[in-house]
């Protein structure tokens, strides 16, 4: 390895030492790697930049191809996942695991990244890096019923589906908005007399709604399918409509205006007029 390139590292790593945890610990695997590997590793999951580049991109920069860029970030992977003296991995896989048990064995990807890389996108990178890279955590992600989401234990994610079949069933009978406890108190009537009932906590199916693909709360706090319009909010009648049900009574249009930005139903202001005109149109 040239002297250069040796110092540029060096530089680099320190630098990333001083500003965050996980990416150090990521710079402390990838820097023991061959230069040329390390530096796939790093594009590929984003170590010291905050985009990271797709097999293709990668490939045409070494001028080969995608499926080979991919068994080279394989290959090295599991080398590195193998070593039993990896003291980095092993740092970071501590902490991960510590938050996903703090979350009852199972946690979204989004939620696991929000509370681990305090908004920074390297670190947010480098916590996606580790969690591919480590054997102890399980990767799920089931379309239509759990979020990618990381766990340590699969009959945590068999509790979860479960959770996500009695939930679906109580919102189509129901047909309602549900607060935290009235979902939960649903939840654990269905479970009454059951094995599992005992086994449960109010935090525990609390947890395990907040992984649901197809479960979504809204932004008043209240849980419902994630197509219903006062759960997905996506224009003025969706939001008229959610500040209307909320209040339970007859609201001045400029009322409702003033509902919707107290409570950020909206990225903008609301403005009366447009409430108004809502109002006033055809259904």
């Amino acid at each position: 390895m040239k002297k250069e390139d040796t110092s540029r590292q060096q530089e680099e790593g320190r630098e990333l030492e001083k500003n965050s945890k996980f990416s150090a610990l990521a710079w402390n695997i990838i820097r023991r790697e061959p230069k040329k590997i390390g530096d796939i590793l790093k594009k590929r999951f984003g170590i010291s930049q905050k985009r990271t580049q797709t097999l293709e991109e990668i490939g045409k920069g070494y001028g080969v191809t995608r499926e080979r860029v991919r068994q080279i970030i394989s290959d090295s992977m599991r080398r590195i996942s193998a070593c039993s003296q990896n003291d980095p991995l092993k740092e970071a896989e501590e902490k991960i695991i510590l938050t996903i048990k703090e979350n009852h064995g199972i946690i979204s990807v989004t939620s696991l990244v929000e509370s681990l890389s305090d908004g920074d996108e390297i670190e947010a990178n480098s916590l996606i890096f580790f969690g591919v890279l480590s054997n102890q955590i399980i990767i799920v992600e089931e379309k239509g019923i759990i979020k990618k989401s990381w766990a340590i234990q699969e009959d945590v994610v068999k509790r979860v589906k479960e959770i996500d079949d009695i939930a679906k069933r109580i919102f189509q009978k129901e047909n309602v908005l549900l607060s935290d406890e009235e979902l939960v108190k649903k939840i654990f009537q269905e479970y009454k007399g059951s094995e599992e009932e005992s086994n449960l906590s109010y935090q525990q199916i609390l947890n395990f709604v907040h992984t649901l693909e197809q479960i979504k709360k809204n932004k008043l706090g209240k849980w419902g399918m994630a197509h219903w319009k006062e759960v997905r909010l996506k224009g003025t009648r969706e939001r008229v409509y959610v500040a209307l049900q909320e209040k339970g009574e007859p609201m001045h249009f400029s009322e409702i205006a003033k509902f919707i930005d107290t409570y950020n139903l909206w990225e903008r202001k609301a403005h009366p007029q447009t409430v108004h005109n809502e109002l006033i149109k055809d259904d």
